[in-house]
């Protein structure tokens, strides 16, 4: 666990990590009361650090009692597979969750599958597990979204080269498609889109991203998803056709993609990062 606290004692929560609750002593008996024992790294980890959300939104840790709980999860889990694991969290998706098997003894970390129950090896080692994925998914150019902006000179003309800029999405896939050249994966989770973009007075930005919105599911407020495209190339007052791919964090099935696009960025937001076209001014 040494790496993972390095990183987060380094770099703080301020927003990128943010921290739910942190445990005291008083846990592990409470864990014992509800039929469970997890390994003493994962007790180390909620005792020192706590739960909540770390690497923005990549890894989310449950709560130990409450809604949408660790024991709720857990025991519906357990119910519902007839297995005796110990819900821990997610990769703020809907595939599966992380877990640990409810022994002491064991100190590996595994996922569970959502949909048919298979249980799968993530690491041996709870703590190894934690310090690569500190590795794996800390951003810097997501964490610069929580830092003090460096040039707002720069991001404000940025947007308003963007207002010069007109969007339409045309047409979009509603079946879930693999990437091109990376149909070798599991799972097709991006949605395929047919854009019209047209540029109407001369620009100085090479980049230009859009925001999506799939509507008609319970996820609907947190299903928007970026698109950053080259339109380095375009020329003025000539429509260009582009295609693109947005992933789908929660694949369910859903009504229809809507185009966001504007040119305004919401600077007070985290998400002013995924704007690739100001991520040097950050």
């Amino acid at each position: 666990m040494k790496i993972f606290l390095e990183s987060f004692l380094s770099k703080g929560a301020n927003g990128y990590h943010y921290i739910y609750k942190k445990y005291d002593d008083s846990v592990e008996s409470f864990f014992l009361m509800s039929g469970y024992e997890p390994n003493n790294h994962y007790i180390d980890f909620i005792k020192n650090i706590g739960v909540g959300r770390f690497y923005d939104g990549l890894l989310i840790f449950f709560e130990v009692n409450g809604n949408d709980s660790l024991i709720k999860t857990s025991d519906r889990i357990n119910e519902q597979f007839n297995t005796n694991i110990i819900i821990i969290g997610y990769d703020g998706t809907s595939s599966g969750y992380y877990c640990l098997k409810n022994s002491k003894q064991d100190n590996a970390i595994y996922w569970i599958s959502s949909d048919d129950g298979q249980i799968g090896l993530v690491n041996h080692s709870f703590s190894d597990w934690l310090d690569k994925t500190t590795v794996e998914l800390f951003d810097h150019k997501s964490y610069a979204g929580f830092k003090q902006i460096k040039n707002l000179d720069a991001i404000l003309d940025v947007i308003e080269q963007r207002k010069k800029i007109i969007v339409k999405l045309e047409k979009y896939g509603k079946d879930l498609v693999k990437l091109p050249g990376r149909e070798k994966v599991l799972l097709a989770r991006y949605s395929k889109l047919w854009l019209n973009i047209e540029i109407k007075e001369q620009i100085n930005i090479e980049k230009l991203t859009i925001r999506f919105r799939r509507t008609g599911n319970k996820y609907e407020d947190r299903n928007i998803q970026y698109l950053t495209i080259d339109i380095s190339n375009l020329n003025i007052n000539q429509a260009t056709e582009f295609t693109g791919y947005i992933f789908d964090s929660y694949a369910v099935p859903f009504d229809k993609i809507i185009c966001l696009y504007k040119p305004e960025i919401d600077l007070g937001s985290k998400n002013r990062s995924m704007f690739k076209e100001i991520l040097d001014f950050l």
